[in-house]
């Protein structure tokens, strides 16, 4: 056990490797479809998934080369095996995580497709879904960080979170390339149908970027974290970690409900964005972030630095 634990720093930094990889696929990936639909790019092989499989391929060799060159092959494979498989705990948030998307997902799916609820009300319930699923990660670092090994354990579930978080990211950034790629494809016509029973007038355009805005939004603090844990207790800055939870799980939600159900005032001439609905998103965010740091324990207001880490929050 202490000689499992005394290789957890390397299995960290080996971890963060893998998930600028995850990040570097996805950019790459981007910035090819962008580029092609910047220089006029046409879509004549639409049903033709060759343009994809090449792209895919490229950016999957550039991110290989990067493992390759930043830890080896072989070092990021043991770094995922024991990061996934081989601590405590890991492997029950996995599970757990996919048993609550796996009954929250097809839930909301026979919600929007039988208008039973709006689109954005239905999507703002996928933002409490993902709650549960990134709350759990930075709960579980938290209690974790007390016994034998407890805190390596900790810090791993957050690299868990991250390194999942980054493969929906290609995922999802995938699925996008070949929507738009091979537009008209039977495939593409699928992808489009499905993803568009979430948006509105909003997310009209060529990118569809809700689910993408989303996973960003409550990953980034994570990936921008990385394995930088505070030098002098061994924890990242809590605050960091809950900032995407506490804008678009929180905010937001209370946001839309609230506004929707009972907003009158608009904030300005034209605005559908209510008083009541902006009042109750700073209000429930705040109470929100206080019930939390009770918690987790975290160090958001009564540690030393509160007030630079408050007006980090803020900003």
């Amino acid at each position: 056990e202490s000689l499992r634990i005394a290789h957890i720093p390397r299995q960290l930094a080996t971890s963060d490797v893998l998930i600028q990889a995850e990040l570097l696929f996805a950019a790459i990936m981007f910035l090819a479809l962008v580029i092609r639909l910047s220089t006029g790019g046409s879509f004549a092989d639409q049903n033709n998934l060759s343009h994809v499989l090449a792209s895919a391929l490229t950016c999957f060799l550039c991110s290989v080369l990067y493992i390759t060159s930043m830890s080896g092959l072989v070092g990021a494979w043991c770094s995922l095996k024991s990061v996934v498989l081989d601590l405590e705990g890991n492997l029950g948030l996995v599970l757990s995580w996919l048993f609550i998307m796996g009954i929250t997902f097809p839930i909301l799916v026979f919600l929007a497709k039988k208008d039973v609820l709006s689109n954005i009300v239905i999507r703002k319930l996928f933002h409490l879904a993902a709650l549960t699923v990134f709350a759990s990660a930075i709960y579980f670092h938290e209690v974790s960080m007390v016994g034998q090994g407890g805190k390596e354990q900790g810090k791993q579930s957050l690299i868990l979170l991250s390194l999942c978080s980054a493969s929906l990211l290609c995922a999802l950034m995938l699925c996008e390339y070949v929507r738009i790629q091979c537009k008209g494809s039977q495939v593409s016509i699928q992808l489009t149908r499905f993803f568009r029973t979430f948006t509105d007038s909003r997310d009209s355009g060529t990118f569809i970027m809700s689910h993408l805005s989303l996973l960003l939004g409550l990953s980034t603090p994570l990936w921008l974290s990385g394995p930088k844990f505070d030098q002098e207790n061994g924890k990242p800055n809590a605050l960091l970690l809950s900032s995407g939870l506490l804008a678009l799980c929180i905010a937001d939600v209370l946001g839309v409900f609230v506004g929707k159900n009972f907003g009158i005032v608009a904030i300005c001439k034209g605005s559908k964005k209510t008083l009541e609905g902006t009042c109750a998103a700073v209000v429930g965010t705040i109470a929100f972030a206080l019930w939390w740091n009770k918690i987790i324990g975290g160090p958001f207001f009564a540690s030393e630095g509160y007030g630079e880490e408050l007006t980090r929050f803020v900003l």
